[in-house]
């Protein structure tokens, strides 16, 4: 079994200070990022080992579990997300009941109601080129997301980058970055 384990912890000394409790035992859970919000804390990440579905889960600050969903999707797919003030945006390596080949940014509600939903590919004719998202940031009046692309039929990778509208509309400002070497991008943090 994986499960997710949260705490309370003094930020000066790294002790437990309050709480400590695992979530989803006897299930196999996995954490990629914990935000804080509001009325609590989301921590995104996956469900299962084959398929990896992408999973939220919503705690209290007093470490209450409030709620956990779990998005069904093609393939090994995990999840991260972050606070727009107004929602929670999701970022999966694949999309909710469709195909590998894309990355998909999905807008939750508190609750973890589906609000919106928008894939992400290389072009609607190109099925050898795929995107995993990675992460996604905040930032001002869009999200940056993150990742690596794989063009299988030239065997060629690189880093996946995009800046996008709060609705999750990429305008024309997408880069990927060819490399030699197998990239991964796993996080991005604003500066």
């Amino acid at each position: 079994d994986r499960y997710v384990i949260a705490a309370k912890i003094d930020s000066s000394t790294g002790a437990i200070t309050g709480w400590a409790n695992a979530y989803g035992v006897g299930y196999y859970l996995e954490a990629h990022n914990a935000i804080a919000v509001s009325d609590g804390i989301v921590i995104a990440g996956y469900k299962g080992s084959s398929p990896m579905l992408p999973m939220v889960m919503k705690i209290g600050f007093d470490g209450s579990h409030m709620w956990t969903k779990v998005y069904p999707c093609a393939g090994q797919r995990a999840a991260t997300a972050v606070d727009t003030g107004d929602g929670i945006v999701l970022i999966t390596e694949g999309g909710f009941g469709g195909s590998e080949e894309y990355t998909l940014l999905a807008k939750l509600g508190y609750d973890g109601s589906r609000v919106w939903e928008v894939e992400h590919k290389r072009s609607d004719d190109d099925t050898s080129s795929y995107i995993y998202g990675k992460s996604v940031l905040l930032d001002g009046d869009g999200l940056v997301i993150t990742g690596n692309e794989n063009d299988h039929t030239n065997s060629k990778k690189g880093l996946f980058f995009a800046r996008t509208s709060l609705s999750g509309l990429i305008p024309d400002c997408s880069l990927a970055v060819e490399s030699s070497f197998d990239p991964v991008a796993w996080g991005i943090t604003a500066t």
